[in-house]
C-alpha cells in the first residue's frame, strides 16, 4: 500500500496509515469475510426474501449466524493486528 510510510525512531518501525488506505484495509477484509460466509449470508438474504417485511423478527437465528461468521474476521483487533503485519512487511529492515 503505498499510502503507508514507514517512520523511523527509537521503537521498532511504525506506519502511519492514510484515512484512504485504512478504508481500503477495511474493505479488504470486509470482501474476504463476505467470502468466508457466504453460506450464512445466503441463508439469511433466503430467508428475508420469504419473509419480506416480517424477517426482523423471522431471520432472527440466520442474522445471528451470519454476524457470528462476519465478526470471525473483521474486529477492529483483527484490523490493528493487520496493520502489525503490513507495518513489518514495509519495514525497510524486513526480509
Amino acid at each position: 500500500m503505498s499510502e503507508a510510510t514507514p517512520v523511523e525512531g527509537p521503537k521498532p518501525p511504525r506506519v502511519i496509515w492514510t484515512k484512504p488506505a485504512e478504508e481500503k484495509l477495511r474493505q479488504q477484509m470486509a470482501g474476504h469475510a463476505r467470502d468466508m460466509c457466504k453460506e450464512f449470508i445466503d441463508a439469511f438474504g433466503h430467508c428475508a426474501k420469504r419473509n419480506h417485511i416480517m424477517y426482523v423478527f423471522n431471520c432472527r437465528g440466520e442474522s445471528r449466524e451470519m454476524n457470528s461468521c462476519l465478526d470471525q474476521y473483521v474486529t477492529e483487533d483483527k484490523i490493528q493486528k493487520r496493520k502489525q503485519q503490513l507495518a513489518k512487511a514495509l519495514a525497510p529492515n524486513a526480509g
